[in-house]
Order: structure tokens, then sequence, then C-alpha cells
């Protein structure tokens, strides 16, 4: 689970260095806004990605201090 979490960390930093060259590209009209709205929303979904990842992690965790306290 660590490992996923981890990895997950790693690929939303690389979509939000891949987004900040992006947005320059467009900026210097070399892309189009529609690129950068899809790499946003990428962003997005690897942020929610990762928050669901965590959820899952913590009640997984939590269901196994409540067993080990039965």
């Amino acid at each position: 689970a660590f490992e996923a979490i981890e990895e997950s960390k790693e690929n939303l930093a690389e979509l939000r260095k891949s987004y900040d060259q992006l947005y320059q590209q467009y900026l210097d009209n070399d892309a189009t806004y529609t690129a950068v709205e899809q790499k946003q929303l990428d962003i997005i979904k690897a942020q929610n990605n990762l928050k669901l990842q965590i959820y899952d992690f913590n009640t997984s965790y939590m269901s196994y201090l409540m067993d080990m306290e039965n």
C-alpha cells in the first residue's frame, strides 16, 4: 500500500511538472487551451486517486487496529 501511495505521489509530481511545461507552451502559443485544460483534469484525477488510496489505507489500518482490540 505504501508503494502505491508513493508511486501516486511521484506520478502527481510528474503531471504537475508536465503541466507547467505545457502551460508555458500555451503562453508561447505552441499549445492549445484545450490541452492545458485536459492536463488540469489529469492532475485533478491523480489527486483524487491519491486521496482515495490514502483513505483506503487509513480505513484498512483502522479496521486492523479494531480487530487487534477484540
